[in-house]
């Protein structure tokens, strides 16, 4: 996982490199990531995800763009 000057979390594999995930994480700079072993929170701004959809909907082409 990677932060990013954009706003965003960027997931990758770590075997292959491909990308996987793209989530909007703030508005502001995500200068650190580091998700913790039991407790999912976020320096005191806290951000916790869930997966919602049925399938996955990874869009590769606004990833590029982003």
């Amino acid at each position: 996982m990677s932060g990013s000057d954009c706003g965003h979390i960027f997931v990758w594999d770590r075997h292959t490199a491909e990308h996987l995930m793209l989530l909007e994480a703030d508005n502001h700079v995500v200068n650190c990531l580091q998700p913790h072993p039991y407790d999912p929170r976020i320096d005191y701004d806290i951000k916790i995800w869930s997966p919602l959809e049925q399938s996955t909907s990874f869009n590769r082409v606004l990833a590029e763009e982003v």
